[in-house]
């Protein structure tokens, strides 16, 4: 009786070395770079909660748009937006282009702002500091500054369809919190504006 005593502690001992090191190791951001394992696999987190693939068909309803905007996929996932005014065409484009690649949005963002570290540690150091140095950020603002003087002398006419792209990619990320890529859950980290 004793030994099946001792089995039995020595299994129940085990078990619970195995538990403790199990939700150590999930609880410890792999390489300084990807949140814990277990954001990633706890039910409501991470993999349970990606969206799954983007409706066939969607009809936008959103305060400030002119009209419905219908946006259809076809048998490739190639959306095809139908809108009364060009500006709820392009709020409706931004608003797709976050939906279908949020994170290679927010992540080339983050490049040119030499940011990158920011979410993927310090692996990404030298990068940043090369695009600082290369001044990408500056030179955005000053081609963005170009552009609106031209927009305001009237040589050109975009820059407000420009904003409302942009609207569009900020009311996605405002309103899809909760459904955001897998790569957010993976790395730790939420989109930036």
């Amino acid at each position: 009786m004793r030994s099946q005593e001792k089995k039995v502690i020595k299994k129940l001992s085990i078990t619970i070395t195995i538990t403790i090191v199990l939700f150590t190791a999930f609880s410890i951001p792999l390489m300084g770079v990807f949140a814990p394992m277990g954001n990633i696999i706890f039910p409501g987190n991470g993999l349970w909660n990606v969206p799954g693939e983007v409706p066939e068909e969607e009809i936008l309803y959103i305060e400030g748009l002119d009209d419905e905007i219908i946006v259809y996929r076809d048998e490739w996932g190639v959306p095809h937006i139908y809108a009364e005014t060009e500006d709820d065409l392009f709020f409706a484009l931004g608003y797709i282009h976050a939906q279908d690649r949020l994170f290679l949005m927010d992540t080339a963002s983050r490049m040119i702002r030499g940011q990158l570290s920011e979410i993927l540690g310090e692996s990404a150091l030298e990068a940043d500091k090369y695009n600082l140095a290369t001044g990408m950020e500056y030179w955005a603002k000053k081609s963005l500054d170009a552009l609106e003087k031209k927009d305001k002398s009237g040589e050109i006419n975009f820059v407000d369809e420009l904003e409302r792209y942009a609207d569009g990619v900020n009311y996605y990320i405002d309103t899809h919190q909760e459904e955001l890529p897998i790569e957010y859950a993976i790395i730790g980290s939420k989109p930036k504006r």
